[in-house]
């Protein structure tokens, strides 16, 4: 964030689009109820009519503050007039209500998923959706390329993964409601709920004919940022479930437990991390990366702003393998281009999510606020992340397979691999 920008009243936060199902609409996800009046006209511009605005809404659109031409805001002020006066139940309907939903439709027409508007209950619990506990499914939801809703990630331990739910997974039901003309956010509104509650989901995977039944039950997700442990008395091992405001602390004091056990070799596991903040990815990047950018971001307007590498970088030098697969998105995706490109790692594992656009959050003086994308993530090496992810160096693919022991959990292949190959590197 610039300096400038610091001394603005709007508070701003970079942050990728981590999709979680909560309680009492605690994230992105459940955002619903999109109202759409406007779509879009309302950004600006200059109206020649005479407008009656309803108490208690300040006229922020005049001809001498519109920043856009040509833009005639008649038509809104027609509609809002409309409501206000000849609508049948208009003593119920609250101005808040038609302002926060004609900027809920405004950036609903811009017809990209991670671009949202907050009411201030919304925004209030978005700012804490990294908090690591909350009610719901543990799945991670957006939009694919074909505009179709699908998993980004069941979270490690999650109802949603115990379900059997895969990253990449079709979402075409909830609850037998088809989800064919469903936003994110509309999607969101039926599959969260309280503890104890159930949800049905159908689900069609690569492969199926018929989308499936998943009845999942809603339980308190509480998921801790990082875990680490001494995985062989040689190997450290270090997962990252997703990138919260305290990942770059938590990490470091992962580093600081681990180093003095004298590890030969690091697995980084982040197999299913939807990302998170951009400044805790670089953060963990910058343990391995010495000098350089970490990411850059580039702009509508050409611009393009870079994060370098800083700290002492403590892991550069110790032979690492970074587990990946179709969960791993955004700053997940961050962190394991730039190691890759700097050849720090061996990623290992599947093609990754491929979310590589950046969001701006900023919070308004009422309590509300929005979250709109402006800008995509590039590589080191200027390889764009979105749509595109980052593919492995070593592909392991399955990542699990099923025990022979009766009963005994799914072989983790791709962390026997990992294993595997850093004592060939360290013998």
């Amino acid at each position: 964030m610039s300096e400038e920008n610091k001394k603005e009243p709007i508070v701003q936060k970079r942050i990728d689009s981590r999709l979680q199902i909560v309680k009492h609409t605690r994230l992105l996800l459940a955002i619903g109820f999109v109202i759409i009046f406007g779509l879009g006209v309302l950004f600006g511009a200059t109206f020649g009519v005479t407008h009656v605005l309803a108490p208690g809404v300040t006229d922020a659109f005049s001809q001498k503050n519109s920043p856009v031409e040509n833009v005639n805001l008649s038509q809104f002020w027609q509609i809002w007039n409309e409501i206000k006066y000849k609508y049948v139940d208009n003593k119920t309907v609250k101005n808040s209500d038609l302002l926060y939903g004609a900027m809920q439709g405004m950036m609903a027409s811009l017809n990209d998923p991670y671009s949202i508007y907050f009411p201030p209950k919304q925004a209030k619990a978005f700012e804490s959706d990294l908090s690591g506990k909350f009610d719901g499914i543990g799945a991670e939801i957006g939009m694919n390329t074909n505009n179709q809703l699908n998993v980004i990630a069941p979270l490690s331990g999650s109802p949603a993964q115990k379900a059997g739910l895969h990253a990449r997974d079709l979402i075409v039901s909830v609850n037998s409601s088809s989800t064919a003309s469903m936003s994110v956010e509309q999607a969101a509104r039926l599959i969260r709920g309280k503890k104890g509650t159930t949800v049905v989901l159908g689900i069609l995977r690569s492969g199926w004919t018929i989308p499936k039944s998943f009845t999942i039950i809603r339980d308190t997700i509480t998921v801790p940022s990082v875990t680490s442990k001494m995985q062989t008395a040689d190997i450290a091992y270090i997962h990252i479930s997703f990138f919260n405001n305290n990942t770059g602390i938590d990490f470091q004091k992962a580093i600081d437990k681990l180093l003095p056990k004298h590890p030969k070799g690091i697995i980084l596991d982040m197999r299913n991390n939807p990302g998170g903040y951009l400044d805790t990815s670089v953060d963990v990047a910058s343990e391995w990366v010495t000098t350089g950018i970490v990411v850059s971001e580039h702009f509508g307007n050409g611009k393009i702003q870079t994060y370098k590498t800083h700290g002492l970088h403590p892991l550069n030098g110790i032979p690492t393998v970074v587990l990946v697969d179709g969960g791993t998105a955004s700053g997940a995706e961050i962190v394991s281009g730039a190691l890759q490109d700097y050849k720090k790692a061996i990623i290992m594992g599947q093609q990754t999510y491929g979310k590589g656009s950046v969001q701006e959050f900023e919070t308004l003086p009422d309590g509300s606020a929005f979250k709109l994308t402006i800008a995509k993530w590039y590589t080191p090496n200027n390889r764009e992340i979105n749509h595109t992810g980052i593919t492995p160096d070593v592909i392991v693919d399955p990542m699990f397979v099923t025990s022979t022991v009766f009963g005994a959990e799914p072989i983790d292949v791709g962390l026997q691999k990992a294993e595997k190959m850093l004592q060939s590197k360290i013998k």
